[in-house]
């Protein structure tokens, strides 16, 4: 048989369809692989059932690489693709033969094929049968060309091959008109025709891993394998490989929500874990029952592919007009499909916005992956938006377990089903969003039903990954900066939805998406010398928070820095009322350099550092947080009072990646005579008290970190060292550097200060409600301000002040219980450690005024 010798109705469809085939999409890297395979020999595609119009993509898609093409598949009727006296003498042949005669020719036709050097597709399940469509499995190819043993051949490769023309699933219920038109998963002629059609642009041709097959056949015959062996291997191999696909890309099987709960309610251990409760309350077990199928029917999705269709176009619409643009890496999402192949996966995002998760799903969408089920609080569960994140794949969970007995059994046994299932799952560890720009503390809730599932052999293992979303502008920042003033959370509801219009009028930068490598359970423990059997109530909850905070340092090592990032660092630390242009241009070119050197990404589009910094000089402008003045013939660049805080949002996104110079020009202020070990205990200290702002390593700050800082700021010329005493250097830009380095922790100290003073002033005798302490806390700090105790606005922050509190109850000097019913913790000082109290306050303040 000649090459590409098609068929007069071959060319015609493949004219007429052309529009449609060239929308499929592909992956990036896909073109450079498959040309390698095609210069080292024959490529045969594999494919899963045989479609006229999946090898039409496939043609079109490799036409686009500039790569040869299939001329040859089997499984199709010849009168589609062969020229028509051919098509008519081997349908005339075929009229009386059975299926394995059948299959056998067009077995030595592809052995012919490959022979001649050419390249060839293959379908694993044919349809054969004049009258009605009979399932055939195709066979006997693999095995014949492994054992052929002509060496003179050249290498052959087999490269399984998916089309997906819709991303529906294959559904536990049938309808009619899956019985005319076949399945979505397996569809039928006429159905593939109308999902080209109308979702062809939807749609996506993967490649996956290719086979060799003198390889593996020489491995075969190392083991003394049959070519009936070979056959079944290289069979067994393809389906993995294509099964694997369609469940990264579809996910598992589509089932209703109610055939869900009854799923998980047959479960033996929940049943068990149900009967204990039961026996416990003194219920009956019915009742128990009754109440875990509610709740089950609260917690659980119900996905829908028409709302996640809906959304798409939705948001095509909204990140449009609201963004100039999603930054990602290609790569990333190809390492993530080839994870998701292998079993259940959990994402870690860090939670600055609710857009985070509208944003990651749709990118899961966009690039062709399994949407992800999201863990969401039960405050989004209620009507309207409830039902839209529901059927979009969220699953609700209770902020609190505390008072429950069924919902965390319960919760436990739909987490061991996601994962039992291979879903995608993600969850934010940090609880709640961030209103501060800096990541929270791990929370290891979520993690601990993970790993209960993976020691109890639910899943072989589990990787999680770390993933970083970063934004050029917060979308709910005017909402953030009230919540930090003191005013209380707005629920999510329906006016919330309709307000969201406002935003299609402001662009807000771009968001910037990374994802880390995968830390796998298995190896976590591995690394902690133990094995699963040696996991217990003693060891897991630091196992958990080991955990926890290795994927948020691997989130905080990724996030990426932009110009507005470091210009807000640079404005939040000038001591006095502005800076020049000239200062601030030579204070950004020293920051940039230090942060290259700590291989921190920079989200800079500008090639010219000027540039950049003078977008990012606009952009504020725009925002109205920065004031531009000319005076004298220099541009004068300041800070409005009442935009400090919405710029220490910006300043706070990167300070973790300068925290050691900011500890070393902080306490080199605070000492007298320093020398580098005086820096590196004062550094130590003020690290522990502010260490839950912070996300860093465990033994930070170590000597080497300190002193890597010193050195840098004595290479700057902020510091010169003479004899053992560190001096300020005689650069004048350095010691400029050294000056804003040394306040952009005033904040915090003032922050801490004003909870320790109303503290000791109010709670001298008495208790008090954590939320009245935190509002008089803020009325405490507007008196502290209006009379220049502390001078900074942005240091009046609710949010620092409730940190504040934790860090002091885990210190004991105060002390935050929960009464029985209440639902805020009780606040009272410690008498014994009053003595210790009054001495950080006199400590702070001490701090405050060397740094001022």
């Amino acid at each position: 048989m000649e090459s590409n010798k098609f068929g007069f109705i071959f060319h015609i469809f493949d004219m007429l369809l052309a529009p449609f085939t060239r929308r499929v999409k592909h992956i990036a890297d896909t073109q450079a692989q498959l040309k390698i395979l095609f210069e080292q020999g024959q490529v045969v595609f594999v494919g899963r059932a045989a479609s006229f119009i999946e090898f039409l993509v496939v043609r079109r898609t490799l036409k686009k690489f500039g790569l040869p093409q299939p001329d040859f598949c089997n499984g199709i009727n010849p009168y589609l693709w062969l020229p028509f006296g051919q098509a008519t003498k081997i349908f005339f042949s075929r009229l009386f033969r059975d299926s394995d005669a059948v299959g056998q020719e067009e077995v030595n036709q592809l052995l012919e094929t490959v022979a001649q050097g050419r390249h060839g597709m293959i379908f694993l399940k044919v349809r054969r049968g004049i009258v009605r469509d009979l399932d055939y499995h195709y066979s006997g190819f693999f095995g014949q060309v492994a054992t052929s043993g002509d060496s003179r051949m050249a290498p052959t490769f087999l490269v399984p091959t998916s089309v997906f023309l819709t991303r529906r699933r294959k559904n536990t219920q049938r309808t009619l008109w899956d019985i005319f038109f076949r399945t979505y998963d397996v569809p039928g002629r006429f159905r593939t025709l109308v999902q080209l059609i109308a979702s062809g642009s939807k749609g996506i041709t993967l490649f996956s891993k290719e086979i060799d097959v003198r390889s593996e056949t020489e491995r075969a015959r190392a083991r003394n394998t049959g070519e009936v062996a070979l056959e079944k291997r290289f069979r067994w191999t393809l389906l993995f490989h294509l099964n694997n696909e369609d469940r990264a890309y579809r996910g598992p099987t589509k089932r209703s929500r109610e055939r869900k709960v009854r799923r998980i309610l047959k479960e033996q251990r929940l049943r068990l874990d149900l009967a204990k409760v039961a026996e416990r309350q003194n219920r009956s077990f019915d009742s128990v029952l009754k109440e875990a199928d509610k709740t089950l029917h609260e917690i659980t999705s119900d996905t829908s592919e028409r709302m996640v269709n809906f959304l798409r176009m939705f948001f095509d619409f909204v990140w449009a007009r609201t963004l100039e643009g999603i930054d990602f890496k290609p790569s990333d999402y190809n390492r993530m499909r080839e994870l998701s192949k292998q079993g259940p996966v959990v994402f870690l995002p860090c939670h600055r916005s609710h857009v985070d998760y509208l944003v990651f799903a749709y990118m899961f969408e966009k690039q062709g992956m399994n949407y992800p089920r999201f863990a969401a609080g039960d405050n989004l569960s209620k009507w309207p938006l409830g039902m839209i994140f529901r059927r979009a794949g969220a699953f609700f969970v209770r902020r609190t377990f505390k008072g429950e007995a069924i919902f965390p059994i319960v919760f436990d046994a739909y987490i061991r089903y996601l994962l039992r299932d291979r879903h995608v799952v993600a969850f934010f560890m940090e609880g709640g969003r961030s209103r501060t720009g800096k990541l929270l503390h791990p929370k290891v809730g979520l993690l601990s039903m993970i790993m209960d599932a993976w020691l109890k052999d639910v899943v072989d293992d589990v990787p999680l990954v770390p993933v970083t979303i970063d934004y050029g502008r917060i979308f709910e920042g005017k909402a953030y900066l009230k919540e930090m003033g003191g005013q209380e959370k707005q629920k999510e509801n329906l006016n919330a939805l309709l307000r969201t219009r406002k935003f299609l009028r402001k662009k807000h930068g771009i968001i910037r998406m990374r994802f880390g490598e995968p830390i796998y359970l298995s190896e976590h423990l591995k690394k902690a010398g133990l094995k699963k059997e040696e996991v217990g109530f003693r060891n897991k909850l630091p196992l958990l928070h080991d955990l926890g905070f290795q994927v948020m340092n691997d989130v905080n090592r990724m996030v990426t820095i932009t110009a507005a990032n470091v210009l807000a660092g640079i404005l939040m630390g000038n001591p006095h009322r502005g800076m020049t242009l000239d200062e601030i241009r030579t204070l950004f070119v020293m920051s940039v350099r230090y942060l290259t050197r700590r291989d921190v990404e920079l989200a800079f589009p500008e090639k010219n550092l000027e540039i950049a910094l003078d977008n990012a000089i606009q952009t504020f402008k725009q925002w109205e947080t920065v004031v531009l003045v000319e005076v004298g013939g220099e541009t004068v660049i300041n800070i409005p009072p009442n935009k400090r805080a919405e710029m220490e949002y910006y300043k706070n996104n990167g300070l973790h990646f300068m925290l050691d110079l900011v500890l070393v020009a902080t306490a080199h202020k605070c000492i007298m005579h320093p020398s580098r070990s005086d820096i590196f205990h004062l550094c130590k200290d003020m690290y522990e008290l502010l260490q839950l702002e912070f996300i860093m390593a465990p033994d930070y700050p170590s000597v080497d970190a300190i002193d890597g800082a010193i050195d840098s700021l004595i290479d700057m010329g902020a510091l010169k060292q003479d004899g053992d005493e560190l001096r300020r250097g005689d650069d004048e830009n350095g010691r400029l550097a050294f000056e804003v380095c040394g306040r952009l922790l005033v904040n915090f100290l003032e922050s801490y200060f004003a909870v320790v003073e109303y503290l000791i002033s109010a709670l001298k005798s008495d208790s008090m409600s954590s939320k009245d302490a935190l509002k008089n806390m803020l009325i405490r700090a507007e008196l502290l301000y209006a009379v220049g105790t502390i001078q900074n606005r942005e240091s009046i922050n609710r949010v620092t002040f409730d940190q504040a509190m934790q860090r002091f109850n885990k210190k004991s000097w105060i002390q935050l219980r929960t009464p029985k019913g209440q639902k805020h913790p009780m606040v009272s000082l410690n008498k014994e450690k009053l003595p210790e109290f009054n001495q950080l306050r006199e400590t702070l303040l001490a701090w405050m005024r060397s740094v001022y």
